[in-house]
């Protein structure tokens, strides 16, 4: 909305603006528009080169500019409104007001803003202050707007009583300041609360982290305890275990040489075996050459018994 903003122009002539600006009829129907740098003072109104010029041709007498009025600093655009009806200047008197207060207290508004960031303890407890204060400046737009609303029906009722034409607006941004200002010790309250409900949460910890050590020290005792116990079982365990290893030692010896004993005893067997079989094939070889010989013998039995038998014959006779 650019009814709502004010520029520099090459309209700051005071001449040329004069010259050319025709009487206003239309509803909200401004003109041109007014640069900042040519708003009057209560000593510039009277100088001859900052006064308004009368238009060329012009006989209709210009409106007196009300004294109270220069204290303000309005522009000769803004008097010269101000004796229109109060349907076409409401909507350029509740703008011009509305301006003119947000940028008076721009600098509240950021100092309550810093206050806030300030007072939070942590990175949290700020991400949530920058919430409320996003929240406070989307409030600061309500209100804003509400103002307005409220001017919107205030111009259309009261009296164009000029220097008595900020006073409503003044008293409802008193009012606004102060509700703002309450919420200055709503919040510090809310922080020293959030303070304490830390404080005793860090208070629990720490008698947590007591007990826990506590019972980590009864528990390390006991398992010392345990461990003692099982290393003198564990002693018992490896004297046993050296007796053991000795008496096998022992009787590992005793077994070797009993070992050499029978090995030397079995190769003695072996060579008996090995001449007890060299005689058993001798005495097989023997068995064979008998049963060669036993016919050749029995055929010799034969004959000698024959030839007792004729020998004895003949000794008979």
């Amino acid at each position: 909305n650019k009814s709502t903003r004010f520029y520099p122009s090459s309209h700051n002539n005071q001449e040329n603006r004069n010259s050319k600006m025709a009487p206003d009829t239309k509803k909200h129907s401004f003109g041109r528009r007014y640069s900042t740098n040519t708003w009057l003072t209560a000593d510039s109104a009277s100088s001859p080169t900052r006064s308004p010029k009368p238009r060329v041709g012009s006989t209709k007498p210009r409106a007196p500019v009300d004294e109270g009025l220069m204290a303000f600093k309005l522009s000769p655009v803004f008097l010269k409104r101000l004796n229109k009806p109060i349907t076409a200047i409401q909507a350029y008197v509740r703008r011009f007001l509305a301006i003119r207060y947000f940028a008076r207290n721009k600098a509240t508004f950021q100092a309550i803003r810093a206050k806030r960031i300030k007072d939070a303890a942590d990175a949290k407890e700020r991400r949530r202050q920058e919430k409320a204060a996003a929240k406070l400046k989307k409030k600061h737009k309500k209100a804003s707007t509400a103002i307005q609303k409220i001017w919107r029906g205030a111009l259309a009722r009261i009296a164009m009583a000029r220097s008595k034409l900020v006073i409503p607006f003044q008293a409802i941004a008193r009012g606004y300041i102060a509700r703002r200002r309450l919420v200055i010790p709503k919040l510090q309250h809310k922080v020293r609360q959030i303070q304490l409900e830390k404080e005793a949460e860090l208070l629990e910890i720490k008698e947590w982290k007591i007990n826990e050590r506590d019972r980590i020290y009864q528990k390390a005792a006991s398992k010392r305890k345990k461990w003692s116990k099982s290393a003198k079982e564990s002693e018992s365990k490896v004297e046993e275990t050296a007796e053991l290893a000795h008496r096998l030692r022992t009787e590992n010896k005793e077994m070797r040489i009993e070992g050499e004993t029978l090995r030397e005893e079995t190769l003695a067997l072996a060579k008996q075996n090995k001449e007890l079989l060299y005689s058993t094939v001798q005495l097989q070889n023997n068995i064979k050459e008998l049963q060669k010989a036993s016919p050749k013998l029995e055929a010799d039995n034969k004959k000698f018994t024959e030839v007792s038998k004729a020998f004895e014959a003949k000794l008979a006779q």
